[in-house]
């Protein structure tokens, strides 16, 4: 699991993909604790 914190143009990257992790994210016993924070690729500048 994972909370977008952040857009940013990426080119060669596809609208809404991964491209950067912030804070890492941890599960215990199949239960999120805490879900990680990313930014996502944008298609606009």
């Amino acid at each position: 699991f994972h909370e977008a914190i952040a857009q940013e143009y990426a080119e060669g990257k596809k609208p809404n993909e991964v491209i950067k992790e912030f804070q890492k994210g941890y599960t215990l016993n199949g239960r999120v604790i805490r879900a990680s924070k990313i930014v996502v690729s944008s298609d606009k500048q």
